[in-house]
């Protein structure tokens, strides 16, 4: 029941996939067309002056243990450290997606270490809640142990609604 969606993402690849992917749904699915608007760009870069949104839903890279591409766009190329990623990325991220929800409307954000707590503490603080919060289960760790001890990894999501 979507009637648009709003995608960005600075990564080529990611775009270009994307683009695909809807190409490839219209053929399959003519007449569920939908209105898509796909921004190659920072999403810290990205001003929505006049957009409002039901719902922001994205699991940002985790500073630098996702890399995506090594493209000078991608947040951990352009923020270098972990303090200057936090400030130029992670919190604009959050402060905008607030921005641009509209009253009522959700923030989804799954997120992995080393940035869950500072997400929670800037979407608690940019919110002005604490988020409902569940978590994801992964695949298993393979090779570590047996295959009876092997523990799932949980990874939380965060969801904050704009009041």
């Amino acid at each position: 029941h979507v009637s648009s969606y709003t995608g960005i993402d600075p990564s080529s690849n990611s775009f270009n996939g994307n683009m695909n992917l809807y190409k490839a749904l219209s053929e399959v699915s003519p007449s569920r067309k939908f209105n898509l608007n796909l921004k190659k760009i920072p999403f810290e870069d990205y001003l929505a002056e006049d957009e409002e949104f039901d719902l922001v839903f994205t699991s940002p890279p985790y500073f630098n243990v996702e890399k995506y591409s090594e493209e000078q766009t991608q947040s951990y190329i352009r923020y270098k450290n972990y303090s200057d990623w936090v400030d130029n990325f992670l919190t604009p991220l959050i402060e905008n997606s607030w921005r641009f929800l509209k009253t009522g409307g959700y923030l989804v954000l799954n997120v992995g270490n080393p940035i869950v707590e500072d997400t929670f503490r800037i979407g608690t603080m940019v919110f002005k809640n604490e988020p409902e919060t569940y978590h994801m289960r992964l695949s298993k760790f393979l090779g570590k142990g047996n295959k009876s001890n092997v523990k799932h990894k949980l990874e939380p999501i965060f969801i904050w609604k704009k009041v």
